[in-house]
Order: C-alpha cells, then sequence, then structure tokens
C-alpha cells in the first residue's frame, strides 16, 4: 500500500509519466539503437573476416581490438533497443509500474549490459590508443 500511494504521488509531481520524457529522446534512443546494433554488427564481421585473412601480427591485433570495440558498441546499442522498446510497452502509465520494473531481472540485466559494453569500449579504445 505504502508502494502505491508513494507511486501515485510521484506521478501526480512529475511531469511526464513516461521512462522517456520527451519525443526527442524517444526517437533518439531508436535511432542510435538500431544504427548501433546493425553497424556494430557489420564492423564485427568484416573484422572478423580480416583478421582470419591477414598473416602479419601487428594488423591482427589492431582488428582484434577494433573488434573489441564494434562487441562493446554492439552490447550498448542492444541497451538503447530495449530501453526505447520498455519505454513504448509502458508508454504512459510507466510511472505507476516503476518500482516493478526498477525491481525486475530485464532492468538489473540490462544494466549488466550497459556496463559490460561501455566497458569494454573504454578499455578497447584505451588499448588501441596506446599502442599507436
Amino acid at each position: 500500500v505504502t508502494i502505491c500511494l508513494m507511486n501515485a504521488m510521484t506521478c501526480v509531481l512529475t511531469k511526464s509519466r513516461n521512462l522517456l520524457k520527451n519525443i526527442f529522446l524517444q526517437v533518439f534512443g531508436w535511432l542510435s539503437g538500431i544504427l548501433a546494433t546493425i553497424l556494430n554488427a557489420i564492423s564485427t564481421g568484416l573484422s572478423i573476416k580480416e583478421l582470419l585473412e591477414t598473416d602479419s601480427f601487428r594488423t591482427r591485433l589492431d582488428k582484434l581490438v577494433i573488434m573489441q570495440v564494434s562487441l562493446g558498441d554492439f552490447l550498448v546499442g542492444i541497451y538503447l533497443l530495449f530501453v526505447s522498446g520498455t519505454d513504448r510497452y509502458y508508454q504512459q502509465e510507466f510511472c505507476f509500474d516503476q518500482h516493478f520494473w526498477l525491481t525486475s531481472h530485464m532492468c538489473d540485466a540490462l544494466g549488466i549490459i550497459s556496463t559490460i559494453g561501455s566497458q569494454v569500449s573504454l578499455f578497447s579504445m584505451t588499448v588501441l590508443s596506446i599502442s599507436r
């Protein structure tokens, strides 16, 4: 009962009932998620192909690190797609279901995916920068 009353008060006090508060964030989430997922999947595939075709150790190392950046960014794209999908699923009712969402396994999994994707990309870019 307390959670329901707190959610009702929160919904009354906030200006938006959506997960993503305005149309710009909604469009940007979908567009970024779709582009990041597709383009990084292509980049990963090309990096694997070039990795298998080259004999140079230096080129293999560069392609491997670029592939890791692509994989990290691919995970971030997946995260954006799921957050945008969740916003679309709840639409105007997210405010009332916020507690359920924040305590769900899906929210936990998306937090893990986002963190791993960001850290893999950051680490790989650092390695790539140092190696050059």
